[in-house]
């Protein structure tokens, strides 16, 4: 219960604008030499760009990883063949951001401006799939809590129906048993009180259902401004 609780304070505070790209590009050392390249700063902790980053990576190409960067080979995507040339990266931080850096090994001559741009558009293609995969564990996050907050709306349901049986079979009980008058009301209190408690609880359940469906909405909303 905490848990989603927390999962649904998270969201209803964590508004999600549209993302922005900011690549540029940049020259850095690699073993004392200067290499001319690309530059994406993401909108997130280095470390979550790192591990995305090295992934996407690995689905496109091979990597290995070496003193203070990494060397890609046989990198590959749909509309960028890349496969023939030895790529350098690094992801450093940026302002508490994830600077990802790429540049090419290989001299390419006078294609040189053309495979630069290649790199700036798989840059782009990353952290447009980096923003979507965050926005997409939000959607998912909120659908879930949604699932549970109406399981729980159902159940309280459910106690309520069962406590408002259990009463009116309290009070017939005082009728036929007058002996037992005093227990009997005792009880019809302690009923009458969980009633009050089930209600407000079902009320809470309710308005949470509500806010959840209302963020779950704006949540895939925004997944879509995403381009």
């Amino acid at each position: 219960m905490k848990r989603f609780l927390v999962i649904l304070i998270s969201l209803g505070i964590s508004p999600v604008l549209a993302q922005t790209y900011d690549i540029s590009p940049q020259t850095q050392r690699v073993n004392n030499v200067k290499y001319d390249g690309y530059a994406s700063k993401v909108n997130a902790s280095t470390d979550k760009v790192k591990d995305f980053w090295l992934e996407y990576l690995r689905d496109n190409g091979k990597v290995r990883r070496k003193r203070n960067y990494y060397q890609v080979t046989e990198f590959k995507t749909s509309k960028h063949d890349l496969d023939s040339l030895i790529l350098f990266t690094r992801v450093t931080d940026d302002d508490s951001l994830g600077l990802v850096w790429l540049a090419i090994q290989n001299d390419v001559g006078d294609k040189k401006e053309a495979k630069l741009k290649d790199l700036s558009q798989v840059l782009k293609k990353f952290t447009r799939a980096y923003y979507m995969s965050v926005q997409q564990k939000k959607v998912d996050d909120s659908e879930q809590a949604a699932i549970f907050v109406s399981k729980n709306h159902a159940k309280l349901l459910r106690e309520s129906e069962e406590l408002r049986l259990e009463l009116n079979s309290a009070g017939g009980y005082k009728l036929r048993l007058e002996e037992q008058l005093e227990n009997t009301i005792l009880q019809i209190k302690v009923l009458n009180q969980k009633i009050i408690d089930n209600k407000a609880a079902t009320a809470k359940a309710y308005e949470d259902l509500q806010q959840i469906k209302k963020i779950t909405e704006q949540n895939k909303a925004d997944l879509k401004k995403i381009n």
